[in-house]
């Protein structure tokens, strides 16, 4: 099998062209660029996956704006609702992304085949509300997909986090109902690999159960890092990034982190 890659973005918050999020972060122009970065990949990535917040309101105006922008792509884009976003608009404006519908529920939940591999994507979303949960109901569409009889390799998907970060202001708004449950369903399944999230605008990683889960940064501003210490959430402009995930021939999955910055390079060791 060849190399295989895909790309998540995560956390755009993305304005409506000309306008800046917290009046200062130009997060239209800060997803042009990972657009333009992912473009311009080698090899090709086979698509890219967006971890959720989308936007920053969650109008249909920012939606429209978002669909324009990821036209400029030319491999197939999967989207995750955030706390940020919109279930319905999101679904009014990307009605022809019928994944979004494949769950039949309220809840953009869906599975894409990979090369070797299942990628499977799971609404923590709370309608209103920045936290996080996980009801009975979306545990139980996650537990039917692992019991399948597929043991091939799982990725899972989610806005939220499953796991404390140790920055307070963050875990208040982490995944506050299903934590528990959704431990238990990943340690009844080996299968799994991975867990990708977004939510904390910055990168971490940490084992749950057996499985390794990490965050994305943000294509735009960064989550401040203010560790166990009570703190207003604060946000910071360091450098934009995003995950770059890869496999070969059965391999596990490998992560790379793609720095958004303008930097000198690159540079033979030795001229």
């Amino acid at each position: 099998m060849a190399l295989f890659s895909f790309v998540q973005l995560s956390d755009p918050h993305l304005t409506l062209e000309g306008q800046l999020a917290y009046g200062r972060v130009d997060t239209c122009g800060m997803l042009i660029k990972a657009i333009e970065s992912v473009q311009t990949s080698d090899p090709r990535p086979g698509f890219v996956l967006l971890t959720g917040d989308l936007v920053y309101e969650g109008t249909e105006g920012e939606y429209r704006t978002l669909k324009n922008l990821l036209s400029r792509l030319d491999i197939p884009t999967y989207l995750l609702a955030g706390n940020h976003d919109d279930r319905d608009t999101l679904k009014k404006i990307f009605s022809d992304h019928r994944y979004l519908f494949q769950d039949g529920s309220e809840f953009i939940q869906y599975e894409v085949e990979l090369p070797g591999k299942r990628l499977l994507c799971l609404d923590t979303t709370v309608p209103g509300k920045g936290h996080g949960a996980l009801c009975a109901e979306r545990l139980d569409w996650l537990d039917k997909k692992l019991s399948a009889d597929d043991k091939r390799p799982v990725i899972i998907a989610m806005h939220h986090p499953p796991f404390k970060t140790h920055i307070p202001y963050m875990d208040k708004l982490g995944l506050l109902q299903g934590l528990d449950e959704f431990k238990e369903i990943v340690c009844n399944h080996l299968e799994i690999e991975r867990i990708l999230s977004g939510h904390l605008h910055r990168s971490i990683s940490v084992r749950v159960g057996h499985v390794l889960a990490l965050t994305a940064p943000s294509t735009a501003h960064q989550i401040h890092l203010s560790l166990a210490t009570e703190r207003p959430g604060m946000y910071i402009l360091e450098p934009p990034a995003y995950l770059l995930h890869m496999w070969q021939d059965g391999e596990e999955t490998l992560t790379h982190q793609v720095s958004l910055t303008d930097s000198d390079g690159p540079h033979r060791f030795r001229d």
